[in-house]
């Protein structure tokens, strides 16, 4: 410490009065203190707003990183029903599956009498389909178009879409 009166240098901290000038010198030791304690008080401040900022940094990075993984799974989710749904649409397509459901329909109709001899498949549209395909694969006749048209209310023959559900009524018989 120095004695800010007379510049004597070498004086222990905590002196309370000068050797040399005899000055009272406990206040300049509280005002040394002070200056301590401000410096001290300015470094925490500044570790404690580093920390606060990384503290906030790493929330939001975590945050961000809980929603995108959320928005995957979802999408996962959401691929694995269109994956499952385009299974079901594939499988109903083919015509061995339809045959089947006839057959069934069939040997249902021979044992119970009173039954209706008409069967609707509900067909489901695929890409690259139309209503003349779609006439011949069921019926084996392309005249069928419009009776497919006026059993679905169907506005225009040229305009259909893939997943539509298209109702097929076809007549049984032994």
């Amino acid at each position: 410490m120095k004695c800010p009166i007379c510049d004597k240098v070498g004086l222990a901290d905590g002196t309370l009065e000068c050797p040399q000038c005899n000055s009272d010198l406990s206040q300049f030791g509280l005002l040394d203190r002070l200056e301590e304690n401000s410096v001290t008080s300015r470094k925490r401040r500044t570790v404690l707003s580093v920390i606060v900022a990384i503290l906030l940094v790493s929330t939001l990075i975590l945050v961000f990183r809980l929603n995108t993984i959320s928005e995957i799974r979802k999408e996962k989710i959401d691929n694995q029903h269109k994956d499952d749904f385009s299974n079901v649409a594939e499988s109903k397509d083919s015509t061995l599956f339809y045959k089947a459901k006839l057959s069934l329909a069939l040997h249902t109709v021979d044992s119970l009498t009173e039954l209706s001899k008409t069967v609707t498949i509900n067909y489901i549209v695929n890409s690259g389909d139309n209503l003349l395909k779609i006439a011949f694969q069921f019926y084996r006749n392309y005249e069928k178009v419009q009776e497919i048209v006026e059993n679905n209310n169907i506005k225009d023959p040229n305009m259909i879409f893939r997943d539509q559900v298209i109702k097929i009524e076809i007549e049984l018989t032994k």
